[in-house]
């Protein structure tokens, strides 16, 4: 993968796909289609060491999605979120 192969943070709305998180094996029934969050981004989670491919992934995500990610410790260690504030266009 290439810089440029990397999905810009959107400030528009939230890149997180909840419904996905929150299915379990558990769960009776196929695997949900994966629905993107609706809500306004308040966060930036930035990887805080670069993957395999030697690039820093980063996304938005709202509060309630920021909260669902945050309840993994492997997320808690390997992302920095950082508020969004102000007005910010994609890809900046």
């Amino acid at each position: 993968m290439k810089a440029e192969d990397l999905i810009p943070p959107d400030f528009e709305r939230c890149q997180a796909f909840p419904n996905v998180a929150r299915h379990s094996f558990m769960t009776l029934g196929p695997m949900p289609k994966p629905r993107r969050c609706d809500a306004a981004p308040v966060w930036l989670a930035v990887e805080k060491v670069a993957g395999r491919d030697g690039l820093h992934g980063s996304m938005t995500v709202c509060q309630s999605c920021c909260e669902l990610m945050m309840e993994s410790k492997s997320m808690r260690e390997r992302v920095q979120l950082q508020p969004i504030t102000g007005k910010r266009s994609a890809g900046t």
